[in-house]
Order: structure tokens, then sequence, then C-alpha cells
């Protein structure tokens, strides 16, 4: 009788550590996916002006290079000029 207890709360211990590590997993790819579809370019001379492509600014003509993480939350101005695509 001890044994069959002991058996259930073992097994039971295990699914649900199996379970949460499971669950972890799908977190972690999400957020991932989410973090590295949004790319987003900027002219170095002119920060205003974005696009979700890389490209020459209309203003200078300078390459539009990748923003980092940073940048997208210091941007504290709500003048942007996007570039549509």
């Amino acid at each position: 009788m001890r044994t069959k207890i002991s058996f259930l709360v073992v097994s039971a211990l295990v699914l649900t550590l199996a379970l949460n590590s499971c669950n972890s997993q799908d977190n972690k790819s999400t957020s991932t996916e989410q973090n590295s579809a949004k790319v987003t370019y900027a002219c170095p001379m002119h920060p205003e002006v974005t696009s979700d492509v890389a490209g020459k600014c209309p203003k200078c003509g300078m390459e539009l290079v990748e923003k980092k993480a940073a940048d997208k939350s210091m941007n504290m101005g709500n003048d942007t000029m996007n570039i549509k695509h």
C-alpha cells in the first residue's frame, strides 16, 4: 500500500515538471519570434526617418542602419517620418 502511494506521488511530480518544462519552452520561442520580426532601420543623420526595410534616406541619401532595441526605447520625439515600401 505504501509503495503505491509513493509511486503515485512520484508520478505526479514527474508529470508536473514535464508540463512546466514544455510550457516555458513555448514562451521562450514566442518572445524570440516577436523580437526578430520587428526590425526598424533609421538614418544616422536623420533619426526621425525610419523604415521597415534597408534602403537610403530620402533627405540625404545615406544608407539606413538597423536600430538597436535601446535606441527604440530612448526615442522620445513624436515627429517621425516612416518610409512606406
